[in-house]
């Protein structure tokens, strides 16, 4: 199986950090139910102004057909709300396994 990861990095301000964490804990449940999803680690750094998320699909194509779900209607107008205040940052990059390795 040629898996897909997407890696998320979330940097934002103190003020908006309890919203951030919201949005973040009420969208993982819509993840969770996607089809191909694999698993979901979300991090956050020792300032709490950061966050890492690392999703594992089964392919990129699950990844695509969950981006466009209409099930991240409201989780998303929110997100991009904060996104327009300037009060966060945001960024994606995608990635294949080209070799694993389980210990």
């Amino acid at each position: 199986m040629k898996k897909f990861i997407v890696i998320t990095r979330t940097f934002f301000d103190a003020d908006v950090k309890d919203k951030v964490f919201e949005i973040s804990k009420n969208s993982m449940p819509i993840f969770k139910k996607q089809p191909g999803l694999i698993s979901i680690r979300m991090h956050v750094e020792n300032e709490q102004l950061q966050t890492l998320t690392y999703f594992e699909w089964e392919s990129k194509e699950a990844h695509e057909a969950c981006m466009q779900s209409p099930d991240f209607a409201d989780w998303g107008a929110a997100w991009e709300g904060l996104v327009a205040s300037g009060k966060i940052k945001w960024e994606l990059n995608t990635y294949e396994i080209l070799d694993e390795f389980i210990a």
